[in-house]
């Protein structure tokens, strides 16, 4: 058995939290990720450094502001 643990960091680019997790009736139907959410760890609070996707990305891989390495743009 490994006893190392598996991550997952499931980041879809540009979807909106109430497209999946808002009122049943409303959102759009996604089986995969409720799996996912539901074996996994799915976090109902979380923050953005950036409104950008491609910022708030890097500064979550890099521990580092978007404007440290100049990723401010979607370029």
């Amino acid at each position: 058995m490994n006893d190392k643990p598996n991550f997952l960091f499931f980041m879809p680019e540009t979807l909106r939290a109430d497209a999946v997790f808002g009122p049943k009736k409303h959102r759009a139907q996604t089986p995969v990720m409720d799996k996912l959410a539901e074996e996994g760890v799915a976090f109902a609070q979380c923050f953005s450094q950036m409104s950008l996707c491609s910022p708030s990305h890097c500064s979550m891989f890099t521990d580092l502001y978007p404007h440290t390495l100049g990723h401010c743009s979607l370029r």
